[in-house]
């Protein structure tokens, strides 16, 4: 399939696509024109790669995830290498949400200290 059709499929530009390639993330074949041709197989791949960037991934750690699939293993149950990635990014978002906490009570002891009327504070959820 050419690069639109990818595209469309699944939902990441043309630009994006590219760049996954650059980054040897994904592999097409040329046609005689020229053209990128991709396998319909590299449709989940570009899912996975978005899905992992969009929690936080980085390309590097993405490849590594990625990996786990070439090597036949699917991402549920994880391969030992994704297993630790994600073990790592859950801290990372752990230590982030602490940060935001510790900045949500402070942000909240300056209203309460300001004296003025609180509306539309709400509690934080856990």
């Amino acid at each position: 399939m050419r690069i639109g059709q990818l595209s469309r499929e699944t939902g990441v530009s043309e630009r994006s696509i590219r760049y996954y390639e650059s980054k040897n993330l994904l592999q097409s074949q040329r046609q005689s024109n020229g053209y990128r041709d991709y396998d319909v197989s590299d449709r989940e791949r570009v899912k996975i790669i978005k899905s992992c960037i969009s929690m936080g991934f980085t390309l590097g750690e993405t490849g590594s995830i990625l990996a786990c699939t070439l090597a036949g293993q699917e991402p549920v149950p994880l391969c030992v290498a994704a297993h630790a990635i994600y073990e790592r990014r859950l801290q990372k978002i752990d230590e982030q949400i602490d940060i935001l906490n510790m900045i949500r009570g402070r942000l909240l002891l300056m209203l309460v200290d300001s004296g003025l009327e609180q509306n539309n504070l709400k509690q934080p959820q856990e």
